[in-house]
């Protein structure tokens, strides 16, 4: 019976032991696996809020840029009709000296003035 009775606390004991280091052990990872955590999310926090600065700085840069863009095409649009516009003038311009007969054409090319070096010989 004596015999019965050691196993018995011995095994109470074991029973106890293992308890509290399970409980133990399963408490402190639940509780706080990093211990730095407190330290860590304040740091990601500022990370997070440096980068949100960033990236709404460069929101504000994309924006000027589009509208810059937006200027740029409708410069352009105004030149293109410009030009068209020169090159309809110059081929109705061409158009009429090529239907002038020789009279016409004489007085034409007498009126145009030129730099020429060698006009007055």
């Amino acid at each position: 019976m004596k015999m019965r009775l050691s196993y018995a606390v011995l095994l109470l004991w074991l029973m106890t032991i293992i308890g509290f280091v399970w409980y133990w052990s399963s408490k402190d990872r639940s509780v706080n696996p990093n211990p730095n955590y407190e330290q860590t999310i304040k740091k990601l926090e500022q990370q997070n809020d440096s980068l949100l600065a960033i990236n709404q700085g460069l929101q504000e840069q994309i924006a000027e840029q589009l509208e810059k863009q937006e200027g740029i095409k409708e410069e352009l649009k105004k030149r293109n009709k410009d030009l068209e516009q020169l090159k309809y003038r110059k081929s109705e311009k061409i158009r009429a000296i090529g239907n002038y007969d020789n009279d016409e054409l004489y007085r034409f090319f007498a009126e145009f003035k030129t730099d020429s070096l060698h006009h007055s010989e």
